[in-house]
């Protein structure tokens, strides 16, 4: 008996009217600027890892990739998405944002 995994993909893109060193460092130092003032962690090294949370919701992210104003790699390790319409409150872990 075979297994297949179903991966499922969602590609969604945002503009901001700012220079690529400013959303770097919103992304690497700021987070707290424009996410959630709940943050713990290191966001600005590859390999550090943060967690944000919303109420009793939460993600921890690990850095994957960093390219100073260019590109930004996260990893989801860890989440729980508490909003009662998902069957699976891990959904997001094993995720990849990349900026």
């Amino acid at each position: 008996m075979s297994s297949t995994t179903i991966t499922q993909s969602y590609y969604s893109s945002i503009t901001a009217s700012v220079t690529p060193a400013r959303a770097f460092e919103c992304l690497t130092v700021n987070i707290t600027d424009w996410w959630t003032s709940d943050f713990k962690g290191l966001a600005d090294e590859t390999g550090g890892q943060f967690t944000v949370c919303f109420d009793t919701t939460f993600m921890t992210m690990q850095i994957v990739e960093l390219v100073s104003n260019k590109r930004i790699s996260w990893r989801c390790i860890d989440s729980r998405t508490d909003t009662g319409e998902l069957n699976d409150e891990k959904e997001l872990t094993g995720t990849k944002i990349v900026w």
